[in-house]
């Protein structure tokens, strides 16, 4: 312990052994003047005993030795000084010096010998006072010698006693002295320790920011392994004198660190190092990845009330509504996913081309959207492909689209998009187009929720647009019910008024006129051929229609079925007599018998006919030159109650005909399609040849 003491202590010694040697030096110099001056020999011998005094510890090896042998050497002179002079005070004085720096400063064995030597020499002033002036020794204090002996004894005796107490009371003194050097030893060592090793950053700061100390894990943390004597500054972002001003009033302040691996998130607190230094003692905990996680939190909360809201917006709303719904979600995911454009494409029913449909922009960002309609998915092969694949497009620059994808890159980069993301829409009927997102202001980048965000609001608008689309063709079909009910009652009234008033012509006539007899005939049929149309198609629709095929003449149905039309003249001139198909006679005739009125009722002035055999089957092409079918209703001429041609003066039809003749055909295993070439409507029914056709039972649809 008590070497611990004089360790720590050492300094101390070396500076009181200095100071020390000044005096004596000055001493020495004083009494070497008055020894020159006056001649005195006792003076010459104090000199010479200073001198001495002042040579012999510089022969010690360390401050400590220096200040044992020095302390040794002021007793002797105290000695000496006692035995020349007698200046009681002063004698005192130095052997009292020499037990307290001997007790505080040395260590335990030197602290002793100088307290020990000390004593003995106070205590020795008696008998060699007796034994001097017994025999008159030389050199010795003259006034000593009038001293009364008891007086002597008596202040030898509270000399010795007071130097021993001394000894005593500073040796308490060092103990404790040692005792608090070792435990503020101690302290340090883990307050060192503490701070060396420390898993978070520390560093000691003065107020103006410059560090003083920095841990191991600050240097590691901020990647700078020379912090001392920089600024925070260095690797703080922002005012770093507000920062410590902010952690000093409120213990804690939030900053970013600029270190070699980016910008990390990080709080700082911060407090005075003890109460007698304006240091400060800082701890720096880097928070990235709790500040990422809360982010992350955060962000996943704020996205499930993203889609509770879309999704809630887009069931409530009226389908009525629906584009303006469509768009306000646009709106709604583009501000929560920092974009600067959301939109959505769509495919048209025959997936050849697409139109920017809805569009939702930041304010600031330039619409693009009336630019966008109609284009040909054959403008944008490689984006079309992938959307139609059901595949996500991620553009974070336009240097990651491939070389296949220049027209891409150039679209998008005379739009000034950076980045953009899409994600197709698929529903029951497939993939229907596609929801993007644009940045226009900055390059962007966006996290799996985000995609997952895209790809949950796709699903929605797609069954959004699905729910529409079927809204609207259901109204289409009520539409078309309603009319096709009034057309029904139409075309049954017509010949059953014709019917009904010649009826009333022949009544309680004995000689029907033969014409009266053919008309009644004749709308009768057309009744006939009304209600077996609309038998067909209800059976059709229930599953219950069924066919008996048998090998039939193709010249001979198509002249029944012409007659049946009202269609004068030979229509089988390009028929061969030998052509024979596997079908349903009644079915067959019934197909072209609509085909025909079709022909009669809206078609041109000429009608032809013609039938040959190939690969497919029996071909029976039935032509007119009339103007068409326009080209978007030539599929859906084929569906139930829909009228293709409103031309003035030519009563409309039911809508059934075709859809009928269609479902007749698919069902004796053939098939019936429309196509408009060189100035001719061509109707082209496929059946099955006789020769091919293996059927020996009556097959029902469904």
């Amino acid at each position: 312990m008590n070497g611990e003491r004089s360790l720590e202590l050492g300094p101390l010694a070396g500076r009181v052994y200095r100071l020390r040697r000044l005096v004596v030096a000055g001493a020495t110099t004083i009494t070497a003047v008055a020894s020159s001056t006056t001649g005195v020999p006792r003076l010459w011998v104090l000199t010479g005993v200073l001198a001495l005094a002042l040579i012999l510890p510089a022969c010690g090896r360390s401050d400590e030795s220096r200040l044992d042998l020095a302390l040794i050497a002021d007793i002797g002179a105290a000695l000496a000084l006692w035995w020349m002079f007698d200046p009681v005070a002063g004698v005192s004085f130095i052997l009292f010096y020499a037990v307290a720096v001997g007790n505080l400063l040395l260590s335990h064995r030197r602290a002793n010998r100088t307290s020990i030597l000390a004593v003995a020499v106070s205590g020795s002033f008696a008998p060699l006072h007796f034994i001097a002036k017994s025999i008159d020794l030389p050199l010795f204090h003259t006034s000593a010698r009038s001293v009364p002996e008891a007086e002597l004894l008596v202040g030898i005796a509270t000399t010795v006693l007071v130097l021993t107490a001394a000894s005593f009371l500073f040796r308490s003194i060092a103990v404790r002295l040692a005792d608090a050097i070792v435990r503020r030893q101690a302290s340090d060592a883990r307050f060192v320790a503490a701070f060396a090793g420390a898993p978070i950053g520390m560093m000691i700061l003065r107020p103006d920011g410059t560090i003083v100390e920095a841990n191991p894990a600050l240097n590691r943390m901020t990647g700078k392994p020379d912090l001392v004597g920089r600024n925070v500054s260095t690797f703080i972002d922002g005012d770093s004198s507000e920062i410590i001003q902010a952690a000093r009033s409120e213990h804690m302040a939030s900053c970013q660190l600029n270190t070699d691996a980016g910008t990390r998130h990080a709080t700082i607190s911060m407090t005075s190092l003890d109460e007698n230094s304006d240091l400060l003692i800082a701890q720096v905990i880097d928070v990235t990845e709790r500040t990422l996680a809360e982010e992350t939190v955060r962000h996943r909360l704020q996205f499930e009330r993203v889609i509770r809201n879309v999704s809630s917006h887009l069931i409530e709303v009226p389908l009525e509504d629906a584009d303006a719904a469509i768009e306000n979600v646009l709106g709604r995911v583009g501000q929560f996913a920092g974009v600067d454009r959301a939109y959505v494409f769509q495919f048209d029913v025959g997936g050849e081309s697409a139109s920017n449909t809805h569009e939702w922009c930041r304010a600031g960002i330039a619409s693009v959207k009336y630019g966008l309609v109609e284009v040909p998915n054959e403008v944008f092969p490689w984006f079309t492909a992938q959307i139609m694949a059901g595949r996500n497009i991620e553009v974070h620059t336009l240097g990651d689209l491939p070389e296949d994808a220049a027209g891409e890159r150039e679209m998008l980069a005379a739009q000034g998009i950076r980045s953009m993301m899409a994600v197709p829409m698929i529903n029951a009927q497939g993939v229907v187009g596609f929801v993007g997102f644009d940045w226009v202001s900055h390059v962007s980048t966006w996290s799996d929720d985000d995609l997952a965000l895209a790809r949950i609001v796709g699903e929605m608008v797609s069954n959004m647009i699905l729910r529409r689309r079927a809204h609207d063709r259901l109204a289409e079909l009520l539409r078309s019910k309603d009319e096709f009910v009034a057309r029904v009652s139409h075309e049954l009234r017509t010949p059953l008024t014709v019917v009904l008033g010649l009826a009333e012509e022949l009544r309680g006539d004995s000689t029907p006129d033969p014409d009266l007899m053919d008309m009644i005939a004749e709308q009768s049929r057309e009744l006939s051929h009304i209600v077996e149309d609309l038998l067909v198609a209800a059976r059709a629709e229930i599953g219950g229609l069924t066919i008996r095929p048998e090998v039939l003449a193709v010249a001979d149905e198509i002249a029944r079925s012409a007659a049946g039309a009202g269609v004068t003249g030979d229509l089988t001139g390009r028929v061969d007599p030998e052509l024979r198909v596997w079908g349903d006679p009644i079915r067959l005739r019934q197909i072209l018998r609509n085909i025909l009125t079709n022909a009669v009722r809206y078609g041109g002035d000429h009608i032809e006919v013609s039938a040959e055999l190939s690969a497919a089957g029996v071909r029976i092409q039935i032509a007119d030159d009339g103007s068409g079918v326009p080209e978007a209703d030539r599929e859906r001429i084929f569906e139930p109650y829909v009228q293709a041609n409103n031309i003035a003066g030519v009563p409309a039809s039911m809508g059934l005909g075709l859809s009928v003749a269609r479902s007749l055909a698919r069902l004796m295993g053939g098939d019936l399609a429309y196509e408009y070439i060189r100035g001719w409507s061509r109707f082209t029914l496929t059946l099955p040849a006789a020769a091919n056709a293996i059927i020996d039972r009556s097959v029902a649809v469904g």
